[in-house]
């Protein structure tokens, strides 16, 4: 997902992708970073994993209001919170200046938050209209790729669990057969006989 936003380093200079998974017993929300651009790996601003209720983490209560919201949720830089990236370590991608706006935006895959995305926007552009409609648009899309990606999943594995009860209940079956106290046997469409038990010897 990240390879697509780096074709446009103007308009988004950083972008980190976390996936998300929920325990509803623990009531936390763990997040893992999958991929970044405008940052090198292992920065201070982009921690590899941490929970939405860990507030020593700028972007926590950011991340819980977007989930909350279901919205995408704008972070505006000020004197009285400053931006999370506003080291001079910073090497901004585009024209090379920190973004004016940040924006966190959720992505649910079966009502279910599975991560998020933030960005950093183009700084000599406003927050406008049409900027929102494309932020709006994004996560759309990136939701629906990943639901789609979720549907495969639990596809493949209710088709392995499938498999494996199969060849449990075949070999249940079996051993059944083997200890039968009568012949059992099974016979191809040709007439063939393809197993039989004990008691058919």
């Amino acid at each position: 997902m990240t390879d697509a936003l780096k074709e446009d380093e103007r308009d988004i200079p950083l972008a980190l992708l976390y996936s998300a998974e929920e325990s509803p017993k623990l009531n936390t929300c763990s997040v893992q970073l999958e991929g970044l651009i405008g940052l090198p790996p292992g920065h201070v601003s982009a921690p590899q994993q941490t929970t939405l209720q860990d507030n020593s983490t700028w972007f926590a209560a950011v991340m819980r209001q977007a989930r909350s919201q279901g919205l995408p949720t704008v972070f505006i830089p000020s004197d009285e919170t400053p931006s999370p990236f506003g080291e001079e370590s910073m090497k901004w991608l585009g024209f090379g200046e920190p973004s004016k706006t940040i924006v966190v935006l959720p992505l649910f895959a079966s009502g279910t938050i599975a991560g998020f995305i933030i960005l950093g926007l183009n700084p000599r552009r406003a927050y406008d209209d049409d900027y929102e409609q494309f932020i709006t648009d994004l996560t759309r899309l990136s939701s629906a790729a990943l639901a789609a990606m979720a549907g495969a999943e639990q596809s493949r594995l209710r088709e392995t669990r499938l498999t494996r009860e199969l060849t449990e209940r075949e070999r249940f079956i079996r051993h059944l057969a083997h200890i039968a106290p009568v012949g059992i046997y099974s016979l191809s469409s040709e007439g063939v006989i393809t197993w039989a038990n004990a008691k058919c010897s």
